[in-house]
Formats: structure tokens, C-alpha cells, sequence
């Protein structure tokens, strides 16, 4: 998304609400709309996927939190972030909405400037959290790296060690050196998730 406009994905089955996030949005980001579940999770699968999706609580052929619950079940899309719309303000419904796990939660009648900056604002903090998992994974490869060598010098090392000397042992045969034990590095392997 660094560098790139976002795309956000409309879902609401009125087409004013989505003329509107059009509006506010598409100057900014892409914006893909849907008027109906069906259409939502077929596009939210397509490439470019969405990075945010705004979506209707109430449609008629699937509620908001059906598709939500089908978003966050595949691993393809749900890390997305949701953030419902909805005509309701009931406290049930808004943490029904977060227990699915919904990042945020509008009102309607939806105010431009207030939709305009929430999704600003969750699209800074998904750029911030991709840029640190971004530094993690950097990190974990220059780990494994390291660890890898580690290790292979560690083989080398008893390899030399192992080399028989010529000395002559009290039966008049050469005389081996004791082997080193080697580390027990498992738990690296298991910490850093290597190997599978």
C-alpha cells in the first residue's frame, strides 16, 4: 500500500450511501462499490483486494455481519479491516460488530469529513502495522541467517577437531580426540519458525 492508493470496498444496498463514500473517498483512494453480500465477497477477493472495507450492517440478501463473519473465516481477506455502517446505534449491535471483529463502527446519517478521516486514520495505522511486520520479518531472515552460520561453523569446527592427530595412543593405534558435544539449537528453530 506505500506509495500506492488504498482501495476501500463500499458494501451498502443504497446507492445514495455509495455515491456519497465515492465522493468523499475517490479522490483520495480507489473505491470499489457493491450493492448487495454477493457482489461484496466477490469483490473482495479480487485483485486489487481491498485494504479497508466499509460496510452496511442491514442488506436484504445478507446481513453486514454475515459477510463480515465469511470475510474474517478465509485466511485470503481477513486480515482487512471492517468498519460497519450502520442506522443503528444500539451498544449490542456496535460490539456485536467488534466481537466480529470489526476495527470501527459509523453511524448514518454518514457525515463526509468524519468518514473521511476515520478511514485515513485506519489506513495510517494498517500502513504502520504493515511497515513493523515488514521490519520483523527483515529481522527474523537476518536471524536465520546468522543462525545458520552459526551453526555451520560450529560444524566446521568439530570437523577440524575430529581430524585424527598422529599421536600414537598405549596401544600403538591413533589416539582420537573427545567430541565436543554440539548445541542443542531446537529451540531456536522452533522460536524463529524454521524449517516449516
Amino acid at each position: 500500500m506505500e506509495g500506492a492508493r488504498a482501495t476501500v470496498l463500499a458494501v451498502d444496498d443504497s446507492e445514495d450511501i455509495l455515491a456519497l463514500v465515492e465522493a468523499t473517498l475517490g479522490r483520495e483512494h480507489r473505491v470499489k462499490v457493491a450493492a448487495d453480500a454477493h457482489t461484496a465477497l466477490r469483490l473482495a477477493f479480487e485483485e486489487p483486494r481491498p485494504d479497508l472495507i466499509l460496510l452496511d450492517v442491514e442488506m436484504p440478501d445478507a446481513s453486514g455481519y454475515e459477510v463480515c463473519k465469511t470475510l474474517k473465516a478465509s485466511r485470503a481477506v481477513a486480515d482487512v479491516s471492517v468498519i460497519f455502517l450502520s442506522g443503528h446505534a444500539d451498544p449490542r449491535d456496535v460490539v456485536k460488530g467488534f466481537q466480529l471483529g470489526a476495527v470501527d463502527y459509523l453511524s448514518k446519517p454518514i457525515n463526509p469529513p468524519v468518514l473521511a478521516m476515520r478511514v485515513r486514520t485506519h489506513l495510517e495505522l494498517i500502513e504502520v502495522l504493515d511497515r513493523q511486520l515488514r521490519e520483523i520479518r527483515k529481522r527474523v531472515v537476518r536471524t536465520e541467517g546468522r543462525i545458520t552460520r552459526a551453526i555451520a561453523l560450529e560444524e566446521q569446527s568439530d570437523e577440524r577437531e575430529d581430524a585424527p592427530r598422529r599421536t600414537i595412543g598405549k596401544g600403538g593405534g591413533v589416539e582420537l580426540p573427545p567430541r565436543r558435544p554440539v548445541a542443542d539449537t531446537s529451540f531456536l528453530a522452533k522460536r524463529f519458525k524454521i524449517g516449516g
